[in-house]
């Protein structure tokens, strides 16, 4: 959801600071009913939804707001011409103070969907434009909106930070406009991924460690998959499995792959990396140190493709990647990283 740090550690952090709340993903924000989510508190980074346990009077939208570090969204272009990925730089395209976060590409255009907080109080969802270059606002609801996700069919999801804290997952359509829960049952929603046979992957923000789950769109079904996972979910693409990040005590995480049956490792993530997203030939990208990484299936090495940190001017915590793979939108904190 958020990026304060968008890290684990940031995560524990923030839980730590913030002792009376809970980070989640934002639910998609809905108009009449109220479900105002932050999309995946990223813990650090700035994609959490706090929750308040003890303090009735503690609004959960400001106080996640108010938690929430000054972040942009950079976009590259991307050459694939050879084997070594070749990125340009295009734009800062949310040059200007706030949260600009979680950004997620609407399938067959060079358009995104983010989450935005601009007013220091709750968070709404956003639409980069980049021929026009504008940002168009779709949401305006007292509520907070997260990870805001694009659907095959027009519209998207979010996670909704609803006004009691209760984190949920909402469909709105493509006018900003909430129209039912997903699963309103689940709550505690953090952050989430679209899986096939109308299956959703969602991170649950709990005590004493957070999991994911998958669970059904319809019906009950629904187990867990893993405990102390990574915010970043994705389905794989070209398959039917999901990827997510395994956090481990002391150790190093690594990148996990779920075929629907069983779960197996892939590839460590470099250190102190919890991000990713892949390429559409089944290629991975992550940022570590500014460095862009690449790692293909079967290696066991990530290996480096570009010098990002001349342009970023912080940690960076999300990437995402258009469905061409000719774009790619990159997450940085606007201030540069604390020394180790």
């Amino acid at each position: 959801m958020f990026t304060m740090r968008e890290c684990h550690q940031s995560l524990a952090a923030r839980l730590a600071t913030l002792s009376a709340f809970i980070f989640m993903l934002s639910l998609s924000a809905c108009s009449a009913v109220p479900c105002n989510e932050k999309p995946g508190g990223d813990s650090g980074s700035g994609e959490l939804a706090v929750q308040s346990t003890e303090d009735e009077e503690s609004d959960p939208q400001q106080d996640i707001a108010s938690a929430v570090p000054d972040t942009d969204i950079f976009v590259f272009h991307i050459d694939q011409g050879s084997s070594q990925i070749v990125v340009s730089f295009d734009a800062n395209v949310t040059s200007r103070n706030g949260y600009d976060n979680q950004p997620g590409y609407i399938p067959g255009t060079n358009d995104f969907l983010f989450s935005s907080i601009l007013d220091g109080r709750q968070s709404d969802v956003y639409r980069y434009s980049e021929a026009s270059g504008k940002l168009t606002q779709l949401t305006r609801t007292d509520l907070s909106e997260y990870s805001p996700t694009s659907l095959t069919g027009g519209g998207f999801s979010t996670v909704v930070v609803e006004a009691d804290g209760t984190q949920r997952l909402w469909l709105y359509n493509q006018s900003g406009v909430a129209t039912k829960p997903v699963r309103g049952d689940v709550t505690g929603v953090g952050y989430h991924t679209w899986l096939p046979n109308d299956q959703l992957a969602v991170f649950i923000v709990d005590e004493p460690l957070m999991h994911l789950d998958v669970v059904g769109v319809t019906g009950e079904a629904r187990y867990t998959l893993a405990v102390n996972p990574g915010r970043s979910l994705h389905a794989r693409p070209g398959t039917e499995s999901l990827s997510f990040v395994q956090h481990r005590d002391n150790e190093i995480s690594r990148l996990m792959n779920w075929d629907g049956t069983k779960v197996e490792f892939l590839v460590n993530m470099p250190e102190g990396v919890e991000d990713m997203t892949w390429l559409p030939d089944g290629r991975a990208l992550t940022v570590a140190g500014g460095q862009l990484m690449v790692w293909t299936p079967g290696s066991t090495q990530w290996v480096t493709q570009k010098d990002l940190s001349n342009i970023l001017p912080g940690e960076v915590t999300r990437l995402a990647v258009n469905s061409t793979a000719t774009r790619l939108a990159v997450v940085s904190s606007m201030s540069p990283p604390e020394p180790q």
